[in-house]
């Protein structure tokens, strides 16, 4: 099994904002779970201490906008760490966003990412990027965060045989 804290290590997850920066403006968390399949086919989400390949881990990220201002620009930055894979269609946030993906060579593109594949004959058709080579997600949200308000994103990784 592989230490939780090796994933985590590999992980910085940012926010960006308009507002000036302070050191209590937004509050941030964090959380890795495992999920958990019950006898009765529903989803629990369990504390992930570590892990171990084939799992699947949930990624949960919280910031609070403690500013007493809205905040606008605000982008939230969440990390696909090597040795996992993110599961296409398990991104969700509770704010309107635009979802991105960080993918080596390509930088950030919308979700689904395509990329563009010359022919033999010269044309060029564009192809859809597996999920599996995404390196990063981030949701740009399109409106304000008002103070006191949290902006939620949630997605899942599956842990590499």
């Amino acid at each position: 099994m592989t230490r939780i804290s090796a994933l985590l290590g590999a992980c910085a997850c940012i926010v960006f904002w308009s507002a000036p920066a302070h050191a209590e403006s937004v509050t941030s968390q964090l959380t890795v779970s495992h999920v958990v399949e019950t006898g009765d086919g529903t989803e629990v989400l369990e504390p992930a201490e570590s892990v171990a390949p084939g799992e699947t881990l949930e990624y949960e990220l919280v910031y609070t906008n403690e500013t007493g201002m809205s905040l606008n620009a605000f982008t939230v930055v969440g990390p696909v760490p090597e040795g996992t894979d993110f599961i296409e269609g398990s991104a969700q946030t509770n704010a309107e966003a635009r979802l991105e993906a960080q993918i080596a060579g390509m930088g950030w593109a919308p979700v689904p990412a395509f990329r563009a594949i010359v022919q033999p004959d010269g044309t060029v058709i564009q192809e859809e990027v597996p999920a599996e080579e995404y390196e990063a997600l981030r949701w740009r949200l399109s409106g304000e965060v008002a103070p006191g308000l949290s902006v939620q994103a949630t997605y899942r990784v599956r842990v590499e045989d």
